[in-house]
């Protein structure tokens, strides 16, 4: 579907307050044309296709991810009670997953049609800030905004999965988690791809060429490439 953002099947957000185990705010939220084209501009903004990849830890004597099947029911379960339960399952173990040095966020999970088979889902989290709103009517007004999620933020995450039922299916994925590449911040981060999605970093042959070149750049003097 070139140039066409896929249709929304299913869309639930979730307040996740770090630290209050268990007691996310949250539903089914209604897919209207405003938020839909929100979410095309965050996902084309993050480029997720392009971004790390990862995979789904499996448990080694089921062969079995508990990530993978809250996925796959929130991807293909209809218009049940599964789907529904699966979200609230994902929310509340991302709330598990943080501390109290994690910010406050809004857990969306968004699953879309590509065609008859194959379904993708799409994780974020956009962190709570403050915002001002301005206004010129009588007199100038400013009123200071508490539920505000941004979703541009540096420190929003994102996660991408597309398959269809098969067994094989839904076992790797992208993430966008910036916080993960580095820094003070890593280790707070490491809860996105290691706790929340239970999954391991990979390489594919175009990231592995990108981190070769990376490193040459910092390795190799100045004077040599003159």
């Amino acid at each position: 579907m070139k140039n066409k953002y896929p249709r929304i099947v299913r869309l639930y957000a979730y307040a996740i307050e770090p630290g209050d185990s268990g007691s996310v705010e949250g539903g089914k939220v209604p897919a209207d044309l405003a938020l839909t084209d929100l979410l095309r501009s965050a996902a084309a903004i993050a480029e997720l296709p392009q971004q790390t990849s990862v995979a789904l830890a499996v448990d080694p004597s089921t062969r079995t991810s508990e990530v993978r099947n809250h996925i796959k029911t929130f991807a293909f379960s209809g218009g049940g009670q599964s789907g529904k339960a699966a979200a609230l399952a994902l929310a509340i173990r991302l709330q598990s997953a943080m501390d109290r040095r994690s910010a406050a966020c809004l857990f969306v999970a968004v699953a879309t049609q590509r065609d008859k088979q194959t379904r993708r889902v799409t994780f974020w989290t956009f962190p709570k800030e403050e915002a001002l709103r301005f206004a010129m009517k009588a007199k100038p007004e400013m009123t200071i905004l508490k539920d505000v999620f941004s979703t541009t933020s540096r420190l929003r995450k994102a996660a991408l999965f597309e398959g269809t039922q098969a067994k094989t299916q839904f076992l790797f994925g992208r993430v966008l988690d910036l916080q993960a590449r580095g820094g003070a911040g890593k280790e707070i981060a490491d809860y996105w791809i290691n706790k929340f999605l239970g999954a391991t970093l990979m390489i594919t042959s175009n990231e592995g060429t990108k981190l070769l070149a990376k490193n040459i750049r910092v390795v190799v003097p100045k004077s040599w490439t003159a």
